[in-house]
């Protein structure tokens, strides 16, 4: 499943090279598949084009602590939260950092 999911998210950038949408769904189907270190690239140049996009800062966080990057990824997970803009985002940043369990309501 993955594996196709990147190779969609992949040509469909080739489509809209200046959207970073297809670079965010990339990068999940990246840690999807343990390819963190692709991942945090791919999350990396969606930041670039879209700096306020939480999704893809949130991702990148996951991509970073599954690569061991613990400290960094905290970063961008309290980033996330501290910028109160994307409810999914801020709940699964909270998630990652151990603030709150998954299947709990938000606090």
């Amino acid at each position: 499943y993955w594996k196709q999911a990147r190779a969609i998210f992949a040509a469909v950038q080739g489509v809209k090279p200046n959207n970073e949408g297809p670079l965010v769904g990339y990068g999940l189907s990246l840690i999807n598949s343990d390819k963190n270190k692709l991942a945090v690239e791919q999350l990396r140049r969606a930041l670039e084009m879209n700096p306020d996009n939480d999704v893809a800062r949130c991702y990148l966080g996951m991509a970073l602590k599954s690569a061991g990057l613990e400290s960094e990824a905290a970063r961008y997970f309290e980033g996330v939260i501290g910028a109160d803009r994307d409810e999914a985002a801020i709940k699964l940043s909270r998630i990652m950092l151990g603030l709150e369990q998954e299947g709990a309501s938000a606090v």
